[in-house]
């Protein structure tokens, strides 16, 4: 269950006190009048309440939201015919500090208005009670004060949510620079072993040869042996080269683990196949650096809770991006993918923006590459 429901404790202690406080009265009121809306509409409204604020996104994301958002305005609304005081107004506070996470101010305003007006309306012609409009006006400021703080809020942990990104991002990239300079490293390394030790171990060879061919009897065995000795050690070292030069290769796999493991909002599933191209360190920092900025899309502007970064072998080497937020008619491109489909493309690959149930990008490099 804690991965279904996840609260913040200040979130959910409020949430509760709020709804007990306005429940109760209405509640007792609607069981002196034998009625039994009352209760189907509070209880619905603090389940509602509950599935909207939870921040874990596992199993519904925006979509859901979005309707379970109108069905609770609904319910909030329709309690002005089930009960005569203005204390219910109170879930409209609720409501519009919720509101402040997903639409901007122009629709809360606009909320704002109509829910004061509903209420004006059914007081007075519904209950008789004439024109409430202090209270009207009053839970008014309330909800718009709700909308301010709740906004800072929102600002403030999607600043928190970029400092997360961006050292999700710095820690792919750390990884994939470190093992580049060990790669290197070792290249050197191994260059120097083969030019300049190698070289003075074969001069030593040919010296020996030539001393043993020539050397009194007593001083050939020695001399063999040497010899024999500075062989082995040569063909040690060229099967040492040989390796470094052969086995080491840049671990993508470890990168895009750092990239997608601690991203905010987003539980990414990662597949990956190798492939020869991925040994590469041109190859393997244009994807780093494309899965990078999906993702930062993705956060921006998709209202998605699920992505999948799938890299697999099929006619080459192909990377498959996809997210299941908001599905578009079409994208522009802007600054971030022209810049990514210009870094695939001068490695001769073809970049792919598919819009059909949320946003897929799909990255192929030929079998002629590299």
């Amino acid at each position: 269950m804690s991965a279904f429901f996840r609260y913040p404790t200040a979130w959910l202690v409020t949430t509760i006190f709020t709804w007990l406080a306005v429940a109760i009265p209405s509640l007792v009121y609607a069981q002196q009048k034998a009625q039994w809306q009352p209760w189907i509409q509070h209880i619905s409204v603090l389940i509602l309440v509950l599935l909207c604020i939870n921040e874990s996104e596992k199993y519904y994301g925006y979509k859901v939201r979005y309707l379970m958002l109108f069905i609770l305005a609904l319910l909030i609304q329709s309690i002005n015919l089930t009960s005569p005081a203005a204390t219910h107004l109170i879930y409209n506070v609720k409501l519009v500090g919720i509101l402040a996470f997903y639409v901007p101010l122009s629709f809360a305003l606009g909320y704002i208005l109509v829910t004061s007006c509903l209420y004006v309306a059914s007081q007075y012609f519904f209950w008789g009670h004439g024109f409430e409009y202090l209270n009207a006006v009053l839970f008014a400021c309330f909800q718009l004060f709700a909308y301010v703080v709740c906004k800072r809020m929102q600002k403030e942990q999607e600043a928190k949510e970029a400092l997360q990104l961006a050292h999700s991002q710095l820690s792919a990239t750390q990884s994939l620079l470190s093992q580049s300079i060990a790669k290197q490293e070792r290249l050197q390394l191994a260059r120097e072993l083969h030019d300049d030790v190698g070289h003075q171990i074969t001069s030593l060879i040919v010296n020996l040869d030539v001393a043993r061919r020539t050397a009194a009897a007593p001083l050939t065995e020695l001399l063999d042996s040497c010899y024999l000795q500075a062989k082995d050690t040569l063909k040690c070292i060229r099967d040492l080269v040989s390796d470094k030069r052969s086995n080491e290769h840049i671990d993508l796999h470890d990168a895009l683990l750092r990239l997608t493991e601690s991203i905010p909002r987003l539980n990414i599933e990662l597949d990956y196949e190798h492939h020869p191209l991925l040994e590469k360190l041109s190859y393997a920092n244009c994807i780093l650096k494309c899965c990078q900025e999906a993702i930062t899309n993705t956060l921006k502007h998709a209202k998605a809770d699920k992505m999948h970064v799938r890299v697999y072998c099929q006619q080459g080497l192909k990377v498959q991006i996809s997210d299941n937020g908001i599905t578009l008619n079409s994208i522009r491109f802007g600054n971030g993918l022209t810049g990514m489909q210009e870094r695939i493309q001068e490695l001769g690959g073809s970049l792919d923006v598919s819009t059909h149930q949320g946003v897929t990008l799909t990255i192929h490099f030929g079998t002629t590459n590299g």
